[in-house]
């Protein structure tokens, strides 16, 4: 009797081990396959080539990736509320800093938490559409037509045409660049068409021949073309983290400043 029933208790010990690791081998298999992807939000200028190679990107680093598109500004946000591990910006922290409290007083940004690394810069230049006959502008003409003060391509002897400038607003590095150095604290044209992204930006200028705006580097496309000035529109690519950044940080900034072919600066801790 005692037998039997031991040899029934190790039949029922057998099957429920089993059954335990049926639940349990999937269980793991799925934790190490299905990988959390690093979340990233950039800015508009540096994502999109970003999004274009983002196979290439997660080759390099070894790990699967989650791209957002925003504004800079948005970019700090989404990081201090904990929706993103890492932001990558333009057109300074301190101003992308300011515009996200203009824009998001509710959702401050604490500035005490984040870390800011510079890893390279970007250039940006004055682009229009690829059959505008326009070639060269001097950093004089390119400030009175985004001032409004020039409004028609005759005045920079290139035809006879209404100018159609395109600009994004303040917060985006790409505005952010060109307060720098065009507007310089002065209001843009009132007729200037405003743009949420480059990708807008692009858009637009592949539409309209009469059309100027300003693109990083990294965004000119087929069916656009950047414009000769005297003057270089360089901007500093910035990591942001809450605390100093970690392993997977630094994988990500050696591989994309490759992809976005930024020149590379030396970054302390890093």
């Amino acid at each position: 009797m005692k037998k039997g029933l031991s040899l029934l208790l190790s039949h029922i010990f057998v099957v429920v081990g089993l059954f335990g690791q049926m639940l349990f081998f999937p269980l793991c298999a799925q934790t190490v396959s299905e990988q959390q992807p690093f979340r990233i939000c950039a800015g508009k200028a540096v994502a999109l080539p970003l999004v274009e190679k983002r196979a290439e990107l997660e080759k390099k680093i070894g790990f699967p990736v989650e791209i957002r598109m925003a504004t800079s500004a948005q970019c700090l946000v989404a990081l201090q509320r904990g929706v993103s591990d890492m932001a990558l910006i333009g057109g300074g922290f301190t101003k992308t800093l300011q515009g996200a409290h203009r824009s998001f007083p509710s959702a401050i940004p604490q500035k005490h938490r984040m870390e800011v690394f510079p890893i390279g810069n970007a250039i940006f230049y004055f682009a229009v559409h690829e059959k505008n006959p326009v070639g060269e502008l001097t950093l004089a003409q390119v400030e009175e037509i985004c001032l409004g003060n020039i409004n028609n391509w005759m005045d920079v002897g290139v035809g006879d045409s209404p100018i159609a400038p395109i600009i994004q607003p303040q917060g985006t590095a790409a505005r952010n660049v060109m307060d720098n150095f065009v507007l310089k604290g002065r209001p843009p044209s009132g007729g200037a068409v405003l743009a949420a992204s480059q990708i807008e930006v692009l858009a637009f200028l592949r539409a309209n021949h009469n059309g100027l705006g300003f693109l990083s580097e990294s965004c000119l496309a087929k069916g656009v073309k950047k414009v000769s000035c005297e003057t270089v529109f360089e901007d500093v690519v910035e990591m942001v983290t809450i605390g100093p950044p970690g392993a997977e940080q630094k994988k990500i900034i050696e591989a994309a400043g490759v992809i976005l072919s930024l020149e590379q600066k030396p970054v302390g801790g890093l």
